[in-house]
């Protein structure tokens, strides 16, 4: 009898196991979304684009545009994604928030890989944010060490 129980105890476990990796790959759950965070002295808007370091990790993306220097935008990280490539201006500090169920990274790189000379290397635990300045104007790669198959671009003006 006992080990009746456990054996379907087991089953049950197992079927609730894969039902939620079936909603993670399906992407059944909410996708991660850019989104800028003006300040009081600045504005914020949206223009389409898309890149190919996004194509592989999340649908074509429409960047956020952050106008003057005091600037903050925020990148949420859900389902396994940054989200949107943003554009921002010089001067904008980008906060990473990790919505996510499991911990990331966002590491100046790409495909899993820091940069040579990364400029940052943010650890991002579950529920956590940290937050990046970019002073120079270019393009930055951004990619988590954990998950390789997640990038983004940050253009800086």
């Amino acid at each position: 009898m006992l080990l009746r129980i456990f054996l379907v105890t087991s089953a049950l476990g197992s079927l609730i196991l894969l039902v939620l990796i079936y909603a993670v790959v399906s992407g059944q759950t909410p996708r991660a979304a850019a989104t800028p965070s003006p300040s009081a002295s600045g504005s914020a808007s949206v223009a389409p684009s898309s890149s190919a370091s996004a194509a592989a990790s999340a649908p074509a993306s429409a960047p956020a545009s952050a106008a003057g220097s005091s600037q903050t935008a925020t990148v949420t990280i859900n389902n396994l994604s940054f989200g949107n490539d943003i554009t921002v201006a010089t001067g904008t500090k980008v906060i990473f928030d990790n919505k996510d169920v499991v911990a990331h990274t966002a590491t100046n790189g790409t495909n899993g890989l820091p940069a040579k000379g990364a400029l940052f290397d943010l650890a991002l635990p579950v529920g956590a944010s940290a937050s990046y300045t970019f002073d120079k104007a270019g393009t930055y790669q951004v990619t988590c060490k954990l998950h390789p198959s997640m990038n983004m671009t940050i253009t800086v003006h």
